[in-house]
């Protein structure tokens, strides 16, 4: 009997470039959504593809894929985001490797591609924890949809997965201040206005090989830092706020 396969997105907002993922994983069974309260048309996207749709609350991110993670039918997990494409060659992959798993792994990592004004940004790219046969992994990290090996390895698969990263500074911003409203609270980190978005900039400029992306890498690794300097200093003003 063929196996089935669940896809999980969380989603906020994301009726720009939704159908643009939900049309590269017609290939599954399944697709759960887990909802953060979006206030476009993402809702009614994701039920023309007759997607099952999960809400919570930003402190509930966690139980939420969890929920997900639990309810979904399918024996093998795909999880991706409203920002990505699965390439038809990586579906074709994936349905290929159920069929015959490598003894012991049944979490796979995918070849994340990240591109920044259509041209690849290697030094956002990486290998991502995407793939996975239920109960082989579980959503640890509340703020994310960072996946924990539960039990086996992994193994790679080459095949790239596409994301598309947000060319919109304003409305990047927009969610950076939506999303930092939300999360200060459970931040108890001092502020550091300075050196926080200085070592961004350091992490994705030299040690992530930001400049080896030439002008393009400089401007990401700034941006990355600027929103970093905008979460800084919306804490630093909450906490002085909440001491007069």
């Amino acid at each position: 009997m063929t196996e089935k396969i669940t896809a999980i997105i969380k989603t906020k907002n994301a009726d720009r470039t939704l159908c643009n993922i939900l049309e590269s994983i017609k290939f599954v069974d399944e697709i759960i959504a887990v909802d953060d309260n979006s206030k476009d048309d993402t809702i009614e996207i994701l039920k023309e593809y007759k997607a099952k749709i999960i809400y919570y609350s930003y402190n509930e991110l966690n139980q939420a894929l969890n929920q997900a993670l639990e309810e979904a039918s399918g024996d093998w997990i795909l999880v991706v985001n409203q920002d990505e494409i699965v390439p038809s060659n990586l579906a074709f992959e994936l349905k290929k490797y159920i069929q015959k798993p490598k003894k012991n792994r049944f979490s796979l990592v995918l070849n994340q591609k990240v591109f920044y004004c259509n041209k690849e940004l290697k030094c956002a790219s990486n290998w991502v924890l995407r793939f996975f046969k239920k109960d082989y992994c579980l959503f640890l990290d509340n703020n994310s949809t960072k996946i924990s090996l539960n039990k086996g390895k992994t193994h790679k698969i080459k095949s790239p997965l596409y994301k598309y990263l947000e060319q919109d500074i304003i409305s990047q911003l927009e969610g950076e201040l939506s999303y930092s409203k939300e999360k200060i609270h459970l931040d108890s980190r001092n502020p550091k206005i300075f050196l926080a978005p200085f070592f961004v900039f350091i992490d994705f400029y030299f040690f992530k090989k930001g400049f080896l992306d030439k002008k393009l890498g400089l401007i990401y690794s700034l941006k990355k830092a600027f929103l970093r300097f905008v979460y800084e200093v919306i804490k630093f003003e909450e906490r002085e706020k909440n001491d007069c």
